[in-house]
């Protein structure tokens, strides 16, 4: 078993922080051990503490193991017993075992650990590592019924946006804004929908709502805002584009022409070699 109640306690003056974790001891002290050596705990006495004193006057203990339905009932047996809650004895801020209502973290311990997971973060190796644990946890992962209730619940403000207020679409609008979609997962969008055939209802449904006046204008006018946030660079880029589609369009209107020529050639002379025979 490996959940249960622990304590980190100082050599010199025997204080305590005690604690309990439901999934692993040995785990919570590890990440008790990163933050304090980091400065970043959210125990300011105990951080202040090892601050002082150093790591090597600290020893991890492990009070007793428990079910993890009993671990907050025999944390706070172990608080009361050793008056953790009380400055003069322990480090634990909060007398309620599992609550920390009453204490607020100051702001510079704060922006610490905003600057230390935004450093951490912008390494390719720990961003690499955090999406290798994700793909490991979520690979052959079934939702329940519920799960995937709760996600429809969470999209469907943005799936039905058009269909909703002013305000409904201004508040989709600001979630989005500035989010950019990496090619990566462009190219991933075109594969999937590379060979799809939609049916004549869809065609049809697609060509209704694309040609009411309100679409219209919301596309002209996200073209419009597009545009404007173009650089010089971006916009001639996008002038090349436009050029070589409609070059492509006139030369297959020309093909299309003398095809048509063509054929009514070729229709006349059979014609003519009926009539003959």
């Amino acid at each position: 078993m490996e959940t249960g109640v622990y304590c980190i306690r100082n050599k010199r003056n025997g204080k305590r922080y005690v604690g309990s974790s439901t999934v692993s001891v040995r785990g919570r002290w590890k990440s008790h051990r990163n933050g304090l050596r980091k400065n970043l705990h959210t125990a300011r006495h105990l951080q202040h503490a090892w601050n002082k004193y150093g790591e090597q006057l600290f020893e991890f203990l492990v009070l007793e193991f428990c079910d993890p339905e009993t671990c907050l009932e025999r944390e706070q047996f172990w608080m009361d017993e050793f008056r953790s809650a009380d400055p003069r004895f322990g480090y634990n801020q909060s007398p309620t075992a599992g609550n920390n209502s009453g204490t607020k973290m100051p702001e510079a311990a704060k922006k610490r650990i905003a600057r230390a997971a935004k450093l951490q973060w912008e390494s390719e190796e720990h961003r690499a590592t955090v999406s290798a644990k994700v793909s490991a946890t979520l690979t052959g992962r079934k939702l329940s019924a519920e799960s995937l209730a709760k996600r429809t619940m969470k999209q469907r403000p943005i799936l039905i946006a058009r269909n909703k207020s002013q305000s409904m679409r201004n508040r989709v609008s600001r979630t989005l804004l500035g989010h950019i979609v990496s090619q990566e997962t462009k190219d991933k969008i075109a594969a999937s929908l590379r060979g799809r055939k939609l049916s004549g209802e869809t065609k049809q449904k697609i060509s209704e709502h694309y040609h009411k006046p309100e679409s219209r204008e919301r596309s002209r006018a996200g073209a419009r805002k597009q545009w404007d946030n173009y650089t010089l660079d971006q916009r001639q880029e996008a002038i090349n584009r436009m050029l070589v589609g409609l070059k492509k369009a006139v030369a297959q209107r020309r093909y299309n022409r003398r095809l048509v020529r063509l054929e009514e050639t070729v229709g006349t002379k059979d014609r003519n070699t009926v009539h003959e025979s």
